[in-house]
C-alpha cells in the first residue's frame, strides 16, 4: 500500500510550512509517494509523526531511510527529528536523478552520564567509540516525536516520475557502553596516532610506509600550477577583464559580486582553513593513552638544539602533534619547506585558490591567502570573548596587532585580512545587564553613561522615561524592574548599536592606515550573531566583505540584513563523519566519506550561485586527533587524515566543483531564495 502527496511549501530549513502533510506513523510500514501536482513546483514537503508512539532508535547509529528517485531530477533533501520543541537533529541527502539507495541519518546525543572514567581522560571530548556522537542540542533518540522532510528539486517532476520514501527506521547497532573504556587496547593510538582499536582504508600498518608517501607526493606536488583555464591567481582566465588594480578588490556584476584579482579576472575564493596544520593533542595525565615515543622525543630535542629553522615544535611538555611527527617521518629533519611545497601544489592541483586563516604558508607564496588577526579581548562583564571598543587597550593592541604584518601590506597575492574570530556579540548573559552592572571605570561603562547624558539632559528626564528611580547616571544599574519599559529596551538596544559601531569603525580606521590597499574581511560572524540585523548592518558600513562561519547544510536562503549591499565570504564549514578512527563527526554531519564528498559540492554550488557570495573556506586541513585537540574537540573533519593522507572523495569533489565554478556562476539561473 502506498500514500501519495503532492503538497508544495517554502523551503526554509527547520520552518515546516503549515500546509504539509503530516503522517501518523503508528502501526504504519506505509511507503510515501511524492509525485507531481500538475503545478511546475520544485519543493515539496512532509513529515513523520511518531506523537503516540515515539520512535526508538537509541540503539543504533544511524536512522535508515530507503528512497527511491525514480526522475530526471537531482533531490536534495533537508531533514529533521525532534523529541521536543528544543531538541532537534539536521541532516541533508543529495539524492542523484534515478537513484535508489538507502540513506544514513546520524544520531547524535547528549553526553553520557556512565563517563566517569572517560572525563578522567577526555573532558570535552565531542565523540565516543562506537558510534557515540554528542551535541549539546541532541534530542532523546529513544522518544522521537516528529520527523520532516523537504524536498528541493532540480527541474519539476514530470507526470510519469515519482520518489519514494519508506517509514525510518534505525540502523548499525551503536557498540559504546558503559564498559567501553576498561574493553580499550592500550595504548588506545599507535606510533603514529592512529586509533588502534578499528581498522579502515589508508590506516597506514609501518612508519616506514611514510618516507615512501613523502617522496611520491614531493614528486607529484612540487612546483605545480593552477589548471590553464585559471589565470596565476586562480581566478577565471576566460572571463572579461576588469581594471588590474595590483590588489584583490570586489565588484558588482550583472547583479553578482565577485572578488577581482590583481591582473583583472574574476575570481571567487575557494579556501580551506588550517593549511599545513595539525592539532595537538594533550598527554598530561594521561599518558596511558600514548606511545612511549622515546628515541622521537630525543630525536627532537638535539635536532632544536642545533638547528636554525623556526619549525613547530612536535613534542612540548604536555602535548604531542601526531600530524607534525608523521610529517617529520615523511620528508625527515628539514620537512616544513617540504611540506609547505607540497601542501601549496596540493591546493593548485586541486583548484582550491586560497590558504584560508591560521593557515601554514611558504615564505614569498605565490598563491592568494588570508590573514587572520586576533586582537585581546577585554570581556564585558561575564562575556569574555567581547572587545571594548572604548578601551585604550583594545585601541593600543589592534594597532600593534596589525603592525604585526604590516610587511604584508604591499603583497598582491593577500587577498584580505579577517580581524577576530567568532566574537561573542549575542551570548547567554545578556548584553544589557552586563552593561548595566559594570564599574563606573570600565571604558564601556563610562561611553555608556555618556550616551545616556547625550540623550536625556538629566536624570530625572531619563527615571520619567524608564520608571525609576536612579540618583545619577553612575547609579544607573540593574535593580529597578524596568524589564517591561519599552523606552528602557529600546535605549539598551541603541547602545549596542553604537557599540558595535564603535568596534568596526575603529577597526576599519586602524586597518585601512596599515593596508590602505587590502580588504577588510570581518569579524566572521556566527551562531545567533549570523540573523542579527544590528551586527549585519554594522559590518556591511564598515567591512569590505562580511565574512559569516555558516555551519548549515545549505546557504541558498542565507541573507545579508542590511540596506548596504556587500559581498559575503563564508570563512568556516564542514561535515564530519565519526568515522577512520576519529570518533567525533562536526558541528553538521556526513553518513559518510562519500556523503561528506557530495555534502560538500552541494554547498559550494549554493554558495557559488548565491549573488552575494564570493567564497567559501572549508574548516579544516587535518583531522583533529583522535584523543582531541586543546579542547577535547576531536571531529573527522580534514581534507587529510593524522598521516597526510588526503581523503580521495573529497578531493574529487573539490576539483570537479573547482572545474565548472566560473562558469556555473556566470551563466547557471537556478538562484532562488525562497
Amino acid at each position: 500500500m502506498h500514500k501519495t502527496i503532492s503538497l508544495v511549501g517554502v523551503l526554509l530549513f527547520l520552518k515546516i510550512n503549515a500546509t504539509a502533510q503530516v503522517f501518523n506513523s503508528c502501526n504504519d510500514d506505509d511507503d510515501i509517494i511524492v509525485n507531481s501536482d500538475s503545478t511546475s513546483k520544485l519543493i515539496h514537503q512532509f513529515s513523520w509523526d511518531f506523537e503516540n508512539c515515539p520512535l526508538d532508535v537509541s540503539s543504533h547509529r544511524f536512522i535508515g531511510f530507503d528512497i527511491k528517485n525514480n526522475s530526471n531530477s537531482k533531490a536534495v533533501i533537508d531533514l529533521q527529528y525532534e523529541s521536543g520543541p528544543n531538541f532537534k537533529n539536521a541532516a541533508r541527502f543529495v539524492v542523484d536523478a534515478n537513484q535508489s539507495q538507502t540513506f544514513k541519518m546520524m544520531i547524535v546525543r547528549q553526553k553520557p552520564n556512565d563517563e566517569t572514567s572517560w572525563k578522567l581522560y577526555f573532558d570535552g571530548i565531542r565523540g565516543y567509540p562506537g558510534g557515540y556522537v554528542t551535541h549539546w542540542l541532541a534530542p532523546d533518540p529513544s522518544k522521537i516525536k516528529k520527523i520532516s522532510l523537504k524536498i528541493n528539486l532540480s527541474t519539476p517532476l514530470s507526470a510519469a516520475e515519482y520518489i519514494t520514501f519508506n517509514t525510518p527506521y534505525g540502523l548499525d547497532l551503536m557498540t559504546y557502553d558503559a564498559t567501553t573504556f576498561s574493553k580499550e587496547t592500550y595504548p588506545i593510538l599507535d606510533l603514529m596516532g592512529q586509533y588502534v582499536g578499528d581498522k579502515w582504508t589508508g590506516k597506514l600498518d609501518h612508519i616506514r610506509d611514510l618516507e615512501l608517501l613523502g617522496n611520491q607526493d614531493y614528486e607529484i606536488y612540487n612546483a605545480q600550477s593552477f589548471q590553464n583555464q585559471f589565470s596565476k591567481y586562480g581566478g577565471w582566465l576566460h572571463s572579461e577583464k576588469h581594471d588590474a588594480k595590483g590588489y584583490f578588490y570586489t565588484k558588482k556584476i550583472n547583479d553578482r559580486w565577485w572578488f577581482i584579482d590583481p591582473e583583472g579576472f574574476l575570481f571567487w575564493s575557494l579556501g580551506i582553513n588550517g593549511v599545513g596544520n595539525g592539532s595537538a593533542t594533550k598527554i598530561s595525565g594521561r599518558s596511558v593513552l600514548f606511545p612511549a615515543l622515546i628515541l622521537e622525543r630525543s630525536e627532537e630535542k638535539k635536532w632544536n638544539q642545533y638547528s636554525s629553522l623556526d619549525t613547530p615544535s612536535i613534542f612540548g611538555s604536555d602535548r604531542i602533534n601526531f600530524y607534525y611527527l608523521n610529517l617529520k617521518r615523511k620528508y625527515g629533519n628539514n620537512w616544513l619547506l617540504k611540506h609547505q611545497k607540497v601542501t601549496q601544489g596540493r591546493l593548485k592541483k586541486w583548484g582550491v585558490n586560497t590558504y584560508g586563516a591560521w593557515s601554514n604558508m611558504p615564505q614569498n607564496s605565490d598563491h592568494p591567502y588570508t590573514i587572520i588577526i586576533h586582537t585581546k579581548l577585554q570581556g564585558i562583564g561575564a562575556i569574555e570573548k567581547l572587545p571594548d571598543p572604548f578601551s585604550y587597550e583594545f585601541m593600543l593592541d589592534l594597532k600593534e596587532s596589525l603592525q604585526q604584518h604590516a610587511s604584508k601590506s604591499k603583497d598582491p597575492w593577500l587577498l584580505g585580512v579577517f580581524i577576530n574570530n567568532e566574537i561573542h556579540w549575542q551570548h547567554k548573559k545578556s548584553f544589557s545587564k552586563q552593561i548595566l552592572s559594570l564599574k563606573n571605570t570600565v571604558p564601556a561603562r563610562r561611553a555608556f553613561e555618556k550616551f545616556l547624558k547625550e540623550k536625556y539632559s538629566s536624570i530625572h528626564h531619563l527615571n520619567s522615561n524608564w520608571g525609576s528611580e536612579f540618583k545619577s547616571f553612575r547609579k544607573v544599574n540593574t535593580i529597578v524592574n524596568n524589564k517591561h519599559s519599552k523606552i528602557f529596551k529600546a535605549d539598551m538596544q541603541a547602545f549596542f548599536t553604537h557599540f558595535v559601531d564603535s568596534y568596526y569603525s575603529l577597526v576599519r580606521k586602524e586597518f585601512k592606515r596599515v593596508f590602505p590597499n587590502h580588504l577588510y574581511l570581518g569579524s566572521r560572524l556566527h551562531g545567533k550573531s549570523k540573523y542579527n540585523s544590528i551586527l549585519h548592518e554594522k559590518a556591511a558600513k564598515y567591512c569590505d566583505v562580511v565574512s559569516f562561519n555558516i555551519y548549515d547544510y545549505g546557504v541558498r536562503n542565507f541573507k545579508l540584513l542590511s540596506e548596504i549591499d556587500k559581498p559575503i565570504l563564508i570563512g568556516e564549514f564542514h561535515f564530519g563523519t565519526a568515522s577512520h578512527g576519529v570518533w567525533g563527526s562536526g558541528l553538521r554531519n556526513a553518513s559518510s566519506i562519500e556523503d561528506q564528498a557530495d555534502l560538500y559540492k552541494q554547498y559550494i554550488e549554493e554558495a557559488s550561485l548565491h549573488p552575494n557570495i564570493v567564497g567559501a573556506h572549508w574548516f579544516q586541513w587535518s583531522d583533529q586527533p583522535t584523543t582531541g585537540r586543546f579542547d577535547g574537540e576531536n571531529f573527522r573533519i580534514g581534507i587529510v587524515n593524522i598521516t597526510d593522507q588526503p581523503y580521495p572523495n573529497l578531493v574529487q569533489a573539490m576539483q570537479e566543483i573547482s572545474t565548472g565554478l566560473y562558469l556555473n556562476r556566470t551563466y547557471k539561473n537556478e538562484y532562488h531564495s525562497k
